[in-house]
């Protein structure tokens, strides 16, 4: 029993460097993801435009 109290705990601190880890990465990952997005959108004029 208590090999399966000492996995749980390090499950949980394991989870929470993740959770603290992703919170680090989100604004970094949601900011390329629209940025990506406007490239996408706008496009450059070509050559017969001009």
């Amino acid at each position: 029993m208590a090999g399966h109290v000492s996995r749980f705990a390090h499950c949980h601190k394991y989870c929470k460097v993740m959770d603290q880890i992703s919170k680090v990465i989100e604004p970094g990952r949601q900011f390329a993801k629209d940025s990506l997005r406007l490239v996408k959108r706008c496009t450059k004029p070509d050559r017969k435009g001009w």
